[in-house]
């Protein structure tokens, strides 16, 4: 009995050092990945801003040129811009006050297309002057871009017209290959409602991730006060 008793309590002491190793293990390995996720959120977020702060700068380039506000030259130096930064940028455009688009790289559009309800237009206009919008998949590049926006204006100081341009985010597609393939993460940007953005859908990390069990280890602003769109990583169970 006293042999039996034994037994039972060195197996019952095994099953707790088990489960103490078990629960030590988790946490570290949580902890190590919540670590990698925050170290991948804080090198997205500043890539990002200095993408942005580039892209604005290249389109105050584009607003100074004294053609950009010239009806017959406009497209010229919007195509002289795209030409120059194909690599980084989708499009660069020109929009009345009212939304309406009247210039591109092709020259006026053969269409009237309103812009108004874009972000990037809405915010250029009620900031009076640099704006960062919405994620979009540009029309040009079919690839992901982020909008940026800025105001060009009258001799009076009011608008004469909205420029804007789509900054590629083909880095991006890296960060979530490389977060997916070494540390076993997935990396999303959600929007506002909190909805996943769709060219994030085909990405091949994605994919081979599967749609599994997971758990959320990040959520932050990818960039605060600028716009509602989140980075969401997280782990596989």
């Amino acid at each position: 009995m006293e042999k039996s008793t034994k037994l039972l309590v060195g197996a019952a002491a095994a099953v707790c050092v088990g489960v103490v190793l078990f629960v030590f293990f988790l946490d570290r390995s949580t902890h190590s990945s919540r670590e990698a996720a925050l170290q991948i959120y804080e090198g997205m977020k500043s890539q990002l801003a200095q993408t942005i702060t580039t892209g604005q700068q290249r389109l105050e380039t584009v607003i100074a040129d004294p053609r950009a506000a010239a009806d017959e030259d406009c497209h010229i130096v919007l195509a002289e811009a795209l030409e120059r930064h194909a690599d980084e940028h989708d499009v660069f455009l020109r929009i009345r006050p009212d939304g309406i688009l009247d210039c591109t790289p092709a020259g006026a559009p053969a269409d009237e297309i309103d812009l108004s309800s874009r972000l990037y237009f809405d915010l250029a206009v009620e900031n009076d002057g640099p704006a960062v919008g919405e994620f979009l998949v540009g029309r040009v590049s079919n690839e992901p871009v982020l909008a940026v926006s800025n105001v060009l204006r009258n001799e009076d100081g009011s608008i004469g017209y909205v420029f804007a341009t789509g900054l590629k985010l083909n880095w991006l597609k890296s960060v979530i290959e490389t977060a997916a393939n070494e540390y076993g993460l997935v990396v999303e940007l959600h929007d506002a409602a909190g909805v996943p953005l769709s060219y994030f859908e085909d990405s091949s990390a994605l994919r081979t991730f599967g749609q599994s069990t997971r758990a959320e280890l990040v959520r932050l602003p990818i960039l605060p006060d600028q716009t509602d769109v989140h980075v969401v990583i997280l782990e596989q169970l």
